[in-house]
């Protein structure tokens, strides 16, 4: 079992409503799809920002750090 925290509310409601389809919801929705055919079991879980959970606070300040870096080369194609 994987459990993935989440600080956006957004992103969190809008996988559980199946009416809604953007590109990036869809693809995490296709992702877990092909993990739970071979019996993976995912779930989300959504916290609260700014709130002084340890591992919510290290992964913001990774994001800061990314986003910031002018020596790393994005490796993206969709945002």
């Amino acid at each position: 079992m994987a459990t993935i925290y989440t600080d956006s509310r957004t992103t969190w409601v809008s996988l559980k409503n199946n009416s809604i389809h953007t590109f990036l919801v869809d693809e995490i929705r296709r992702k877990v799809t092909e993990r739970e055919q071979i019996d993976w079991k995912i779930h989300f879980c959504w916290v609260k920002a700014h709130d002084g959970i340890q591992g919510n606070e290290l992964a913001n300040s990774l994001t800061v750090e990314a986003a910031t870096n002018e020596d790393i080369t994005p490796c993206y194609n969709k945002v």
